[in-house]
């Protein structure tokens, strides 16, 4: 591992922009889904929680003791409505598992969806006024519905473990979106739309065999913090001026070329760690950190 610092220099900014392909795309998407509403479940017929959680093929245990990712739980608020869930090894969650009113995370694990089309059912736009956090771990999701950019609020995104191989343009839309953690999956690239979520913070890609470009990252103003160890990413991402930590150690990377543009608006500490890869020589713009 190598600890690098960088020269701070003036920084500057890529400016943002949808391709009219986006937009065509988009449009597309919008008449699907519209025609798709008229199929999604109905959950009028649900009144309460607890109404929902009997439609269940499985029972949820609520404020347990222990509180377990290895369980099926779910979370009370003060007004005694759900406001966290936890599916563990299930045959399913079912499409009543969104009409939840007041859910604010959902973490689904080891556990499919309804529809049985690996992805994450279209009424998760059910959702959309209360939902922050969302996390699938060893769950198959290869591929996301548009639904999901519906999500407004959402500010975590985690699925590990998914066998995803697309990050769609749509996750563009996602405005409130902070820290976006894709481990262990079947990435080969990201939107370039990512630039437009201008909350992200943090972005975790590491065990994404395939991923061999993150260049959809160039230009973003917020972004802090990027682990993708253990890809196949030929070149440095550039001009992210608050980037402190950057983690790409066993990737395919030949040189360091343009790393005086990361971090540049930033005083802090910096922490760049490109063990394990194809790097032959340093530029002359990094420099040691010096002792004491």
């Amino acid at each position: 591992m190598v600890l690098l610092t960088l020269m701070l220099m003036i920084s500057c900014m890529v400016p943002l922009y949808k391709t009219d392909s986006i937009n065509l795309y988009e449009q597309q998407i919008g008449k699907q889904d519209t025609l798709q509403s008229d199929l999604l479940f109905n959950c009028s017929g649900l009144k309460t929680d607890d109404d929902i959680l009997q439609s269940f093929p499985f029972k949820v245990e609520l404020n347990p003791i222990i509180q377990s990712p290895e369980i099926t739980y779910g979370l009370l608020d003060e007004n005694n409505n759900i406001y966290f869930l936890n599916i563990f090894n299930e045959i399913y969650l079912p499409s009543s598992g969104f009409c939840f009113k007041h859910l604010k995370q959902l973490d689904v694990r080891g556990t499919s969806f309804q529809n049985g089309n690996n992805t994450i059912s279209a009424e998760i736009q059910y959702l959309a006024p209360t939902l922050t956090d969302i996390g699938i771990y060893d769950t198959i999701i290869t591929h996301l519905p548009y639904e999901i950019s519906k999500l407004e609020k959402l500010q975590t995104i985690k699925f590990s473990n998914t066998s995803l191989m697309v990050l769609p343009e749509f996750m563009g839309n996602l405005s409130s979106l902070r820290f976006l953690s894709l481990p262990n999956n079947m990435l080969t690239s990201l939107p370039t739309t990512i630039v437009n979520n201008q909350l992200l913070r943090q972005i975790e890609l590491g065990n994404n065999p395939n991923l061999s470009s993150i260049q959809s990252l160039n230009g973003h103003p917020s972004i802090k913090y990027i682990e993708a160890n253990n890809c196949s990413i030929e070149n440095l991402p550039v001009n992210l001026s608050q980037l402190t930590d950057l983690y790409m150690s066993n990737n395919k990377l030949k040189n360091l070329r343009n790393i005086q543009t990361l971090g540049r608006a930033t005083n802090a500490r910096k922490y760049f760690y490109f063990g394990q890869n194809y790097i032959q020589s340093i530029t002359p713009q990094i420099r040691e950190e010096p002792s004491g």
